[in-house]
């Protein structure tokens, strides 16, 4: 399958992901309130970062070794991995919760929801990507089609027959969610897996090995984009989290395509380093042209789109997007460059753009959330969006020996071939 087949499917797939998680968000912030949906987001943040922290790059590994042809040994580490992390995640976690004054709810069964959360979504995360590695597109987006729109089907089920908001009940249909989509990726990996399978621990090293050099970044690239949740949770309220969530959740609809762009990018991991830089090249300059006029479009409705499905108690949020939308415009070309160097055996320099945005996020956020809460946070958050997009694109540039031009500009056989493939599916449309 061509790279366009796939960023096509994957762009596609993302278009109704996206629309999944906004009309989630949105039921989810009416049926928890402003303060609610802050406490909601900031442990599910803490969830999604100790998941990603705790992966140590293993999905980065396996998609690598993955060109070896053993997937069946990949996975089979891969699940006695996950299950050694989810004794220390049992019994450390509860006890770390209570360590941290910010965590906004404490109760027994949120962390219980905790520590289920982390470990499902740490199984998912590095056992999504074998459908990656064996190029199987369709199947990839479908779980993730599910795991949304059964989030989407139980909330919605909840808002409508519940009389009281209960942040468990989120937390619930949350972990469903997951459970559903990891039966789903068992029974689509089920050919690949031996139940007498053991540890390789050669292997597995070897994974390790190199999915930390790219795990640095994934960290940094994940804190960079939340940290600013946990610095609003020491700094400010719950309340700001509350309304930042929504911020940073519209916003973030930029990213879509971006990261499917990436994902296509990802599956190509076998290509010559020439071919993939031709097709960086090509990804990046019609992803953003796509990303400036999406902005554009969410700058001119965003205050009549917030205030019809998230409520008018969560207007506040629309400034703060316009604050964000800038920097996160052109960070849609960090994904994309970073899953170049990854595939390249780059992957320390994609990490060092992350943390260098990162740096730069925490120490705006330190200086400017304490003062103008939020709306701090989003300058803090657009301004490193900026730097790392711009040193990742001339580490692109300087590595794949590429202009600015060839880079970001679309040219004449862009366009020929924009027009053809429009035309290609009017006559299909029309044939029909």
């Amino acid at each position: 399958m061509s790279l366009l087949k796939d960023s096509l499917i994957i762009s596609s797939s993302r278009v109704l992901i996206s629309a999944l998680i906004f009309i989630g968000d949105a039921v989810l912030s009416r049926y928890l309130g402003v303060t609610g949906k802050g406490e909601y987001f900031y442990i599910y943040n803490f969830i999604f970062m100790l998941s990603v922290v705790l992966s140590g790059g293993l999905e980065y590994g396996n998609l690598y070794y993955s060109r070896i042809g053993n997937l069946s040994q990949l996975l089979t580490n891969t699940l006695i991995y996950v299950a050694g992390i989810s004794i220390l995640v049992a019994v450390l976690v509860p006890w770390s919760v209570d360590l941290i004054p910010e965590f906004p709810n404490k109760t027994n069964f949120i962390k219980l929801c905790t520590v289920g959360g982390i470990i499902l979504e740490l199984l998912f995360l590095i056992s999504l990507n074998f459908l990656i590695a064996q190029g199987r597109i369709m199947p990839y987006v479908s779980v993730r089609i599910t795991r949304r729109m059964f989030f989407v089907v139980t909330i919605c089920g909840v808002w409508i027959f519940s009389r009281s908001s209960e942040l468990s009940t989120g937390f619930l249909c949350y972990l469903s969610s997951l459970c559903v989509s990891l039966a789903m990726l068992s029974y689509l990996l089920r050919r690949d897996f031996s139940a007498k399978g053991k540890l390789a621990a050669g292997l597995f090293f070897q994974a390790i090995t190199y999915g930390m050099k790219a795990h640095i970044g994934k960290i940094t690239e994940r804190l960079h984009a939340r940290s600013c949740i946990f610095l609003l949770g020491a700094f400010a309220s719950t309340r700001d989290i509350g309304l930042y969530s929504v911020a940073i959740g519209f916003s973030e609809i930029l990213l879509y395509f971006s990261n499917a762009a990436s994902l296509a990018l990802l599956s190509r991991v076998g290509s010559e380093p020439e071919r993939q830089a031709s097709d960086t090249r090509t990804v990046l300059r019609h992803v953003l042209p796509i990303a400036v006029g999406v902005a554009l479009c969410t700058a001119v409705t965003g205050r009549r789109i917030i205030e019809l499905f998230f409520g008018a108690d969560f207007s506040a949020a629309y400034r703060t997007v316009n604050i964000i939308l800038p920097g996160i415009t052109l960070y849609t070309i960090y994904p994309i460059v970073s899953a170049y160097l990854i595939t390249v055996g780059k992957s320390f320099l994609a990490s060092a753009g992350s943390v260098l945005g990162l740096l730069c996020n925490v120490t705006l956020n330190v200086l400017l959330i304490p003062h103008r809460g939020m709306e701090g946070a989003a300058i803090a958050s657009s301004v490193s969006f900026t730097v790392t997009a711009l040193f990742s694109l001339a580490v692109f540039l300087r590595h794949s020996q590429s202009t600015v031009c060839s880079a970001l500009f679309l040219n004449a056989a862009d366009v020929a071939k924009i027009r053809n493939y429009i035309a290609q599916v009017c006559h299909a449309a029309h044939c029909r």
